[in-house]
């Protein structure tokens, strides 16, 4: 039988082994939780810097708006092409004439908003525009007007009005120019991580390919000397 004092050493060691692996347990998930965080903090400086290059925004406020919509599962390549379209039917409607300016009319877009090209502020219009139309065909086609073909993913984002939009704004991080660009600074270094990488691996390849294809060339020729009873394998 086991004495008392052997039955506490035991219990004294299972408690330590389950505070251990608590321990190694919520290591592992900050490790992930932190890797994750760099990983949304690098989409969002991307979808940032896109944005920025189609819209001319400045940080802050791109990041936000790139925020909003990627939870709402807007990828970058979309959120790019759709603000692309938006700043060229911007341009376009500048001049007060033609499909785009009408098309902003429409919405309620005052044309001292298109000429000052301030993307946030004309979005705000936009939102209110899309809420009086309520739904049907006519805001569908203005929508796809303003942001090409993926405008029915920004839909959601906007009908609800311009107080929606900017208590959605208001919940979205920012990131600042100089968080933007430390983000791509990491991600240009982690390229460059991965380049080193495959230099090694291919040079350790390259080295190994033809030991190892003579090995097994060799071990082909034993096995079927062995099967046949000729030559070194057919011998052992």
């Amino acid at each position: 039988a086991v004495n008392k004092p052997n039955e506490a050493a035991f219990g004294g060691m299972g408690k330590a082994a389950v505070g251990a692996a608590a321990g190694l347990g919520a290591i592992a998930i900050a490790g992930n939780e932190v890797k994750k965080s760099v990983g949304q903090t690098i989409d969002l400086a991307k979808a940032t810097r896109q944005l920025q290059r189609a819209t001319g925004l400045a940080s802050e406020d791109a990041s936000q708006l790139a925020a909003v919509l990627k939870v709402r599962g807007v990828g970058t390549d979309k959120l790019g092409r759709s603000f692309t379209t938006l700043a060229r039917q911007i341009e376009a409607a500048k001049t007060g004439t033609g499909a785009a300016a009408e098309n902003f009319r429409k919405l309620g877009v005052s044309q001292d908003a298109i000429r000052k090209g301030n993307v946030r502020d004309i979005l705000v219009q936009v939102a209110d525009g899309y809420k009086r139309l309520g739904d049907g065909t006519t805001k569908a086609a203005a929508a796809q007007q303003l942001f090409g073909r993926n405008s029915r993913d920004l839909l959601p984002l906007l009908e609800g009005g311009s107080q929606k939009l900017r208590e959605q704004l208001a919940l979205a991080p920012q990131l600042s120019d100089a968080q933007v660009k430390q983000s791509l600074a990491m991600v240009n270094a982690q390229r460059q991580v991965d380049l080193a990488l495959l230099n090694v691996r291919t040079t350790l390849g390259t080295t190994l390919m033809p030991v190892l294809a003579d090995g097994a060339n060799k071990l082909a020729k034993f096995v079927t000397e062995l099967k046949t009873g000729k030559g070194e394998g057919g011998e052992f």
